[in-house]
């Protein structure tokens, strides 16, 4: 048996739209997600916190997936996967 990657006559998602404009749209929640990071850090120091908050840890782990589902996106989209 061959590999499935040389077996294959190309790479059929290689250039897809679907996969630029989902890595795209990753992107975006990406940056929305940073947005709340930074509000989430803001109102704990106003309100005096003197920690980190559990939000905002949670918000970074959520950021580092997508970031990571959209790199691998882009990685398939070029024929790189």
């Amino acid at each position: 048996m061959g590999d499935d990657r040389t077996a294959s006559t190309g790479q059929p998602l290689l250039g897809d739209p679907r996969l630029v404009d989902l890595a795209d749209r990753l992107h975006d929640v990406s940056d929305g997600l940073d947005d709340l990071m930074f509000e989430v850090l803001r109102s704990a120091r106003t309100a005096g916190a003197s920690g980190r908050p559990v939000a905002d840890r949670t918000l970074v782990q959520a950021r580092r997936a997508v970031d990571k589902a959209e790199h691998l996106l882009r990685r398939l989209a070029e024929g790189d996967a």
